[in-house]
């Protein structure tokens, strides 16, 4: 529902719309909402109705990063309109869960649009919240997150040297927090099904759990190599490999499970 108001005049008419469905303010006595420069509809959506919030449309740049990563700079966009009423944008924070804070980024008037430069610590997670703030007081927020995670390996291969070579050469891999994973390859004549991930992520004996399932059949899988080095950029750790029992198991879907 709207209340058409129209402004005529020698030079024509023109008409604007107030939205009467917006929540109706109570106005404190004494507050003075009015200016010589008003038009009549900004004037009556001043007296009878509450202002609006800002509205974030875009903020982000968060990513999955390997443990390790030395690119440690990063650009966070963000897009931001005014409310559509006599309301502005008073300021633009951005702050981080590890005590960033970008101090007020808002530049001139009207929507606001950027990109603002951080630069994170290694192997350290964090969590951006930018807070956008209207001449009244009104806020929004919107978050993007940088996660730190070792990366987990699988595919097929004929059996050969167990060692970070080999664990890197593996057609597929991600960047996980656990080894809870699902996969499908087509191991051909000769070729074993391997799965490799940091050995802190199992426990001794370091199978069952994991539990595997080849085809959706339990077991299947072995150890064929409990401990081997591995390095991405400033982090190293000990990775399992796993290794399917049989070799030439065509198309097959793996479940990597926890019980």
């Amino acid at each position: 529902m709207g209340v058409r108001i129209s402004k005529g005049g020698s030079g024509g008419s023109s008409s604007d719309v107030i939205n009467a469905d917006r929540i109706i303010k109570r106005i404190a006595e004494g507050v003075n909402l009015g200016n010589s420069a008003m038009s009549l509809p900004t004037f009556l959506s001043a007296v009878f109705y509450d202002t609006l919030d800002p509205v974030i449309n875009s903020f982000s740049g968060g990513q999955s990063l390997e443990k390790g990563e030395s690119t440690l700079s990063y650009n966070l966009p963000y897009n931001v309109s005014e409310p559509t009423d006599s309301t502005t944008i008073a300021s633009i924070v951005i702050t981080s869960n590890q005590g960033y804070n970008s101090g007020d980024i808002k530049s001139g008037t009207g929507d606001q649009s950027g990109s603002q430069s951080i630069t994170l610590t290694a192997n350290t997670n964090e969590t951006f919240t930018i807070t956008v703030t209207s001449s009244d007081s009104k806020t929004d927020t919107s978050t993007t997150a940088f996660t730190f995670r070792n990366r987990i390996y699988y595919g097929v291969a004929a059996s050969g040297t167990y060692n970070e070579a080999f664990i890197k050469a593996l057609a597929s891999n991600a960047l996980d927090s656990d080894y809870l994973h699902e996969f499908t390859v087509n191991a051909g004549s000769g070729e074993y099904i391997y799965f490799a991930v940091p050995k802190a992520y199992v426990a001794s004996p370091y199978l069952e759990p994991p539990y595997f399932y080849v085809g959706g059949f339990a077991g299947g899988f072995e150890i064929a190599a409990e401990t081997i080095s591995y390095t991405h950029e400033n982090n190293t750790e000990d990775y399992i490999l796993y290794k399917s029992a049989n070799p030439d198991l065509g198309n097959t879907s793996v479940d990597v499970d926890d019980s």
